[in-house]
């Protein structure tokens, strides 16, 4: 596909060549008396030199059409690969945490029922001594369950990952760093949120591993990030002014496979990047050497009556295929 969209483009830019060349011959077989010269040759320049300009801006849409499809359709590619991963991903995190929930509300009202089914009791009849024994008995319900609530508490504190709020660092061949967002009231809320700064996040890593604007060429998003990059991924529950909210962090880790992965899409993408431009510079290059082709043949035709005006045009025209050139340079 590379080596045909090459030739097209050298294609492109002799065929402006090719039609400068067309027009001037036809001018010269056109002129015969000094008259018609005058009327013919200015409809004559101007349809030359607005054609070899609309083919090199019709170079530069296809050209930039071509690089916009190829990576719309890596993207989708991506999407289409991931999003059934990341669903299942998130489904799977909601429902531990209704499981956890539901389990946190059983151990709650477990207490209260088992109080009111003891203080409801029918009395039984008991011997003289048993009152005396079944005192220590309601003494030792409340001390029973003020010791299950400081075990609750302390399970929670150490179900914290110890990965939170660490600095950027390396782990043998895995470098690890977190992305926390802000508080919200629901965890949705914190995962939209958190989206924009994990895609930052890698894309920063990209350009720090293989230099400034790296990212350009490498094909990352959201669902690429969370599949492959996000490896935990941890609500944190937080008192405010305004009530209980929640936030959300996350740990990244680029491992020796990702960062071979990011730099064969680096090579990859560079390579098209210089051919797209090696392309168009040769297509431009033929185009500008049609106009000055075309200016010759116009002032020898005219015998040199309308030189400074052909010189303007030319230069003109060769201008606007310079602007177009730095343009596609850009875009590429």
């Amino acid at each position: 596909m590379i080596v045909g969209l090459f030739v097209v483009l050298l294609l492109i830019g002799f065929a402006t060549m090719v039609i400068m060349a067309v027009v001037a011959m036809a001018i010269r077989r056109a002129v015969s008396h000094r008259a018609e010269t005058h009327s013919r040759s200015y409809g004559l320049m101007g349809t030359a030199i607005v054609l070899s300009i609309l083919i090199s801006g019709l170079f530069v849409l296809f050209s930039a059409k071509l690089g916009t499809v190829r990576v719309e359709a890596q993207r989708q590619e991506v999407l289409v690969r991931t999003e059934a991963d990341e669903i299942e991903a998130r489904i799977e995190q909601h429902y531990r945490e209704l499981q956890r929930k539901a389990a946190a509300d059983e151990g709650l009202n477990a207490i209260p029922a088992a109080a009111i089914a003891y203080e409801g009791a029918p009395p039984e009849p008991v011997a003289a001594a048993e009152p005396a024994a079944q005192v220590p008995a309601e003494v030792s319900a409340p001390l029973a369950t003020t010791s299950s609530t400081a075990t609750a508490a302390t399970a929670a504190n150490s179900a914290r990952p110890t990965w939170i709020g660490e600095s950027p660092l390396r782990v043998g061949p895995v470098y690890r760093t977190t992305v926390v967002s802000d508080p919200y009231l629901t965890r949705l809320e914190c995962e939209e949120a958190l989206d924009p700064q994990l895609l930052e996040t890698a894309r920063r890593y990209v350009d720090e591993l293989l230099g400034a604007d790296a990212r350009r060429y490498v094909d990352l998003d959201v669902a690429t990030v969370r599949s492959r990059i996000a490896t935990e991924e941890y609500m944190e529950q937080i008192d405010s002014s305004v009530g209980p909210m929640q936030r959300v962090h996350v740990l990244l880790e680029f491992d020796d496979a990702l960062r071979a992965d990011f730099k064969e899409q680096y090579k990859q993408g560079l390579r098209e990047a210089r051919l797209y431009q090696a392309g168009g510079g040769a297509a431009l290059l033929l185009a500008a050497l049609g106009i000055v082709f075309g200016f010759l043949t116009l002032d020898t035709a005219t015998r040199g009556f309308y030189t400074r005006r052909l010189q303007l045009a030319a230069t003109a025209a060769i201008l606007a295929i310079v602007a177009l050139g730095i343009s596609l340079g850009r875009a590429i």
